[in-house]
């Protein structure tokens, strides 16, 4: 039995201080898999940096809505360099914030759509992230991804009940549970879970944020992951075995450019 960990920023302050023992820790917890997460251009390039120095570590690279000002054009010609690694296996996150609004939403928007047409333009999945805009984002995919078979997977999803009849409908959208699907007045979320099929769940971290129970308030990484799989396995009615088995055929459905474990 092994997990992996679908959306983590391995590579990023303050983790990347001590990735080495990150990494290792990780696998000590039957983690062997995780996906770093680029946030812009410079980010994506070290998580592919990063990922390509870790066996078991892959990356996604996008622009975050919070970064989604500070793009530019001419920045597409790297991305679409990056994402020619093997190491690269999604487009993310990215999406829309419109609860910090740390960028103008027609940028957000704007970015967004940009992110969304090159990953349909390398056939990879889609990593998103969204926040107080469920609406402005099935829009976007509507009119980029239409009736394409891209997958998309919510990341650290909050609940949202419009994207999960959204997402529902579409046979290639996934939902991954951070670590605050462990806590205990995250009702919005304990909902959404008891309703999700098996076949469209995944688990992250979201590292260094949202540490589970037990451990909230501690920085978070990859080798507390399980704590949230024993979470899931119990609202779900199935043993970890069981759980780790259904989200490693997930994996392989869903990041099909990745070698298998």
């Amino acid at each position: 039995m092994f997990l992996t960990d679908t959306h983590a920023h391995l590579h990023s302050h303050p983790l990347s201080s001590r990735a080495d023992e990150t990494v290792k820790k990780a696998a000590e917890q039957n983690v062997r898999r995780m996906i770093t997460i680029g946030t812009d251009l410079d980010d994506s390039v070290l998580a592919h940096r990063f990922a390509s120095a870790h066996p078991g570590v892959f990356a996604a690279v996008g622009v975050h809505p919070h970064d989604a000002e500070n793009f530019r054009i001419a920045q597409l010609g790297k991305f679409e360099q990056l994402l020619s690694y093997p190491e690269v296996i999604a487009v993310g996150e990215v999406g829309l914030d419109f609860y910090r609004n740390r960028s103008p939403k027609d940028k957000q928007i704007e970015v967004f759509s940009i992110m969304a047409d090159m990953a349909l333009g390398a056939n990879l999945p889609l990593a998103l992230h969204t926040r107080d805009a469920s609406e402005d984002t099935v829009d976007v995919l509507e009119r980029i991804v239409g009736g394409r078979e891209l997958p998309l997977l919510f990341h650290c999803f909050n609940g949202d009940p419009v994207l999960l009849e959204w997402g529902l409908k579409r046979e290639k959208t996934y939902f991954s549970f951070a670590g605050n699907v462990t806590y205990r007045k995250a009702t919005l979320l304990h909902e959404a879970l008891e309703r999700l099929p098996t076949e469209r769940l995944f688990i992250e971290t979201d590292c260094p944020y949202l540490t589970p129970e037990p451990l909230r308030g501690k920085e978070n990484e990859p080798a507390y992951l399980h704590y949230t799989a024993e979470y899931v396995s119990k609202a779900k009615k199935i043993s970890m075995n069981d759980l780790a088995t259904l989200l490693e055929e997930n994996f392989k459905s869903f990041f099909k450019s990745a070698p298998v474990a």
